[in-house]
């Protein structure tokens, strides 16, 4: 049965390598898609470090220049120029004049707050803390305490294991380059099925003397390599890139070497052969090519359902839930936290049941429609 398995698995290689244009979209697949995610990196890395480097247009800064010495002390950039793009803080003339008879000038910010909101809220701060510093000296000048103006202090202690970034963020890439396989497996997974209906060839397969099972079992192990091959691209590809080209002032904390890059490869192994068996068989419900493209795009949103449902539970049932497991384990794994095994354990004897029953449905599945098309 091995060599029936090895024989079938080698004949659906071939046939994969002969299809120029599927491989041309798997390797497009795999080396772009870590590319994009790291310039998707690369913007909201610009987007945080906005307010740093973004300049402030001050009109109206010879109406209080002590402001503008304090607003440069703080880090902001200000300049005298108008400039559109640049987020304009207006003093008015009559700033000193209205403060000195108590009352309150009005300072304008005036911005696209939907492109600087950093930037902005960075501003008002330091404003607040501006003014807060004018009330400070005043109350001094009468006698008067200023901790009045805030009876308390505030220290905070953050608990948390993780940054807000590691815990949102990397967890979804690592859910793109789980579900990278997916797109390479399509093709090839209605080609094995549903094309090879099409084309009349799955009864000359059952004339030949090999176990019914050892065919449906080479389709899969083709499958299994396909996908496995495309994200070891991929996952070369990324730890390149990012141990390379790492966007400045935004880091996940991730340990790029070959061993890890080893290690997720075979934690991932379990979710590649669950995407195979899914792909496979929504495509052996298929009697066409083109119904079989239609029947794996619907299956393709199972790993986004999962996504999205694992967002909707609380933090403490996420990691048992089908690619939450995986990308916890990978996520740990990557920035050096503790792993935690067991909900991965549970995943994988999941994934390893519907595989088993997905390879046996399409083998039932394949007979009868070899049979039917005679």
């Amino acid at each position: 049965m091995l060599l029936a398995i090895k024989l079938v698995f080698f004949k659906e290689i071939k046939e994969v390598w002969r299809d120029h244009r599927s491989l041309l979209v798997a390797l497009v697949i795999s080396i772009f898609m870590p590319l994009s995610l790291l310039g998707s990196l690369h913007f909201v890395s610009a987007q945080q470090n906005e307010a740093e480097t973004l300049e402030f247009s001050i009109v109206g800064s010879e109406n209080e220049p002590a402001l503008v010495s304090f607003l440069n002390s703080k880090g902001i950039k200000t300049t005298n120029k108008v400039d559109a793009k640049n987020v304009q803080l207006t003093i008015p003339a009559d700033y000193k004049p209205l403060l000195a008879k108590g009352f309150l000038p009005a300072l304008t910010i005036t911005a696209d707050f939907s492109k600087h909101p950093d930037a902005i809220r960075m501003l008002e701060e330091s404003l607040r803390e501006y003014g807060s510093g004018i009330a400070a000296g005043r109350l001094v000048a009468r006698g008067i305490s200023p901790i009045i103006l805030q009876p308390y202090q505030v220290h905070i202690v953050d608990v948390g294991e993780e940054s807000l970034i590691t815990r949102y963020m990397a967890p979804s890439i690592i859910f793109m380059f789980l579900i990278i396989p997916i797109y390479i497996l399509m093709p090839a997974a209605i080609d094995c099925t549903a094309g090879e209906r099409e084309r009349h060839g799955l009864f000359p397969l059952l004339l030949l003397p090999i176990p019914a099972i050892s065919i449906t079992a080479g389709k899969f192990l083709m499958l299994v390599v396909s996908g496995m091959g495309g994200l070891a691209v991929s996952v070369i590809v990324g730890f390149i890139s990012y141990s390379n080209f790492s966007p400045e002032g935004l880091s996940f904390g991730f340990d790029m070497s070959v061993v890890n890059g080893l290690l997720f490869l075979l934690v991932s192994l379990p979710t590649v052969m669950f995407l195979a068996a899914l792909t496979m068989g929504f495509a052996s419900f298929a009697k066409t090519f083109k119904e079989g493209q239609s029947y794996v795009g619907m299956g393709s949103l199972v790993p986004v359902l999962c996504m999205g449902t694992g967002f909707l539970l609380e933090e403490t049932w996420r990691p048992y839930l089908p690619f939450w497991a995986e990308m916890k384990v990978l996520s740990a794994l990557l920035t050096g936290a503790p792993v935690i095994l067991a909900p991965w354990l549970m995943a994988a004897c999941g994934y390893f049941t519907i595989v088993t029953l997905c390879v046996l449905w399409v083998n039932r599945s394949t007979r009868r429609h070899a049979i039917e098309s005679q």
